[in-house]
């Protein structure tokens, strides 16, 4: 009886090693990045050249925005810190301050 757990147990690792095996090389061959930047190649040079122009100009639009957004994060980054230690000195001098004195 646990003679024939054990091989079913082998083999269900067998069966789980081998798909495991079979879904990283499907998972590699499809996120291989120099092949899909091939891609994009061919297909961009396969367009028109007015075709070309808009995505070049989608592609500039789109990489304001994301900067855009950056700046943005930034400034608020700088804004929260300055608040931040605003909040701290005020702490310091009216909070902490009269604690002590008592």
């Amino acid at each position: 009886m646990t003679n024939n757990n054990d091989e079913d147990l082998k083999n269900r690792l067998e069966n789980l090693e081998s798909q495991n095996k079979e879904n990283s090389q499907n998972l590699s061959a499809r996120f291989n990045s120099s092949q899909q930047i091939n891609q994009f190649k061919n297909w961009f040079n396969n367009l028109a050249t007015v075709g070309k122009i808009v995505v070049i100009g989608g592609g500039l639009i789109l990489a304001g925005f994301v900067i855009k957004i950056v700046f943005q994060l930034l400034s608020l980054l700088v804004s929260l810190s300055v608040l931040g230690v605003i909040a701290y000195v005020v702490y310091l001098f009216f909070i902490a301050g009269d604690s002590s004195k008592k």
